[in-house]
């Protein structure tokens, strides 16, 4: 499979996926060295709004396509990688509905 981008683009994308949820209050930490280098990974914790811990780490990768996709843990597709506000919200939503005692997957739409 050929990437339709390269893996430059997914860094900035992980880069931008970052800004937008420490915009928002959660704490975030992009790995994109060693392993992570071209498949990046951002860690997001619920932060300073955290009553419960919560964690999700959310990934880059090519689909079999070779576009771009933010992916959860469990390898679910969660937006294309330019949808970079849509993968936010969602992982935003997740996150945050630890702080009001609910459980919410990620879904792609």
């Amino acid at each position: 499979m050929k990437c339709i981008q390269g893996v430059p683009y997914a860094h900035e994308r992980a880069d931008d996926l970052a800004w937008l949820l420490d915009s928002k209050g959660f704490s975030v930490t992009v790995y994109n060295k060693g392993g992570h280098a071209d498949h990046p990974c951002v860690k997001v914790e619920s932060g300073r709004w955290g009553l419960i811990d919560r964690t999700e780490y959310v990934y880059l990768a090519p689909a079999e396509d070779g576009r771009w996709w933010f992916w959860d843990t469990w390898l679910e597709p969660i937006a294309p990688a330019k949808e970079v506000s849509i993968a936010a919200d969602k992982v935003a939503r997740a996150v945050a509905a630890f702080r009001h005692g609910r459980h919410l997957f990620l879904v792609r739409d």
